[in-house]
């Protein structure tokens, strides 16, 4: 097939998203399919040409970003040829992907939607009578075009296919998931020079990896450990939310358990999965569709507590491959942390549950394979 994946940022941007839609395209270029990735040059420095890993890159000139957003208006964007078979839009990204859809049916490709998430941003105000406005005007006019000019929508999680404002009720949808690499993310003893660097030795170590920010919940994973003894809490990333936590963690007097890794590329992280002991994702919004970092820590063998959001949860199956916590419930997170601590015999059984998920729906081998499928159906 002669595919174009079209995302508004691309690595070396670094976001679930966009790492989903890089592996994905090595995968399907792997598997010989003539593809190509059309982008912006949005946030990252790098050549508006190049081949990444064997895939076409072609970035288009950012002009500037909507304020109070970081969406790009990069009108090289619609650049979209004749002669693709299929054309895969990734994200539901106002003024693209509604707009690239178009263009594709247009140019006689059939025309695919990737999304996970609808559109709420950490910057808008959820409660003013504006953004109200325009955010029920974007999900009218996106379900409108979505209708009338998109073949297939494939999403992660039946949660949020089932409960999306933009996708709900739509036949066309196929859930196949994310994928994690299982040759880099997998069981192995943690490195004895990252242990000694952090002060691990004969400690409990939790966890979280993922931007540190207000949706992320990070705060109330803080106070929860207040009272957890002989624990070292591991934050790998970083983001706005920084400083408050660091104030918070001063303020609690718990500067003796939290350590702030900050970010970490992508070849150092897997070894950062095999320290700990427990893996936790507080996140409190919806803004948190999968958890692409969930499938890392069941790939590296690593237990998982997540929140009991849509989407969220499923990754875990609702449960059984995991511990829920209630949202931005710091005493259910504190409770389930001392279950899984104290508890070494559940640790081991969702250990051999979460590999087990993992191999049965998340690697990228069948995470192609389902999406040549999908696109074959069209």
């Amino acid at each position: 097939m002669k595919i174009l994946l079209v995302i508004h940022r691309f690595p070396p941007f670094i976001g679930g998203f966009e790492l989903h839609a890089f592996q994905l395209a090595k995968k399907l270029n792997e598997l010989g399919h003539d593809l190509t990735v059309l982008t912006t040059d949005s946030l990252v420095d790098a050549p508006r040409e190049e081949i990444m890993d064997g895939i076409k890159v072609i970035r288009a000139k950012t002009l500037f970003h909507i304020p109070k957003t970081r969406i790009p208006i990069s009108p090289g964007i619609y650049n979209i040829k004749k002669g693709y078979d299929i054309v895969n839009v990734f994200g539901a990204i106002p003024l693209i992907s509604d707009l690239v859809l178009i263009i594709a049916k247009l140019k006689g490709s059939k025309s695919v939607l990737n999304n996970v998430f609808d559109p709420i941003g950490d910057n808008l105000n959820l409660k003013s009578s504006l953004y109200k406005a325009v955010y029920k005007s974007y999900i009218f006019f996106g379900r409108v075009i979505i209708s009338l000019f998109c073949d297939k929508i494939i999403t992660w999680t039946k949660d949020y296919a089932d409960n999306s404002d933009l996708l709900k009720g739509f036949k066309k949808t196929d859930v196949i998931g994310s994928g994690v690499d299982t040759n880099i993310f997998k069981p192995r003893i943690p490195k004895k020079d990252l242990v000694d660097k952090y002060g691990l030795e004969n400690k409990k170590v939790i966890l979280f990896v993922g931007r540190l920010d207000n949706y992320k919940g990070v705060k109330y994973l803080i106070d929860a450990i207040k009272n957890i003894e002989n624990i070292k809490l591991l934050l790998v990333g970083d983001g706005l939310e920084r400083k408050n936590l660091e104030k918070q963690v001063k303020n609690l007097k718990v500067a003796d358990k939290v350590i702030f890794v900050g970010k970490k590329d992508q070849d150092e992280l897997p070894y950062y999965y095999n320290l700990a002991d427990i893996f936790i994702l507080p996140s409190v919004t919806r803004q948190e569709a999968f958890g692409k970092v969930t499938i890392e820590a069941m790939a590296s063998g690593v237990p998982a507590i997540v929140s009991e959001l849509l989407g969220v949860k499923e990754v875990i199956d609702n449960g059984k491959a995991g511990l829920l916590i209630e949202v931005g419930n710091s005493n259910d997170i504190e409770k389930k942390l001392k279950l899984l601590l104290e508890d070494e015999k559940l640790r081991k059984g969702l250990i051999k549950k979460g590999l087990e998920r993992v191999k049965e729906n998340y690697t990228w081998d069948i995470i192609a394979e389902r999406t040549i499928e999908s696109f074959k159906k069209i």
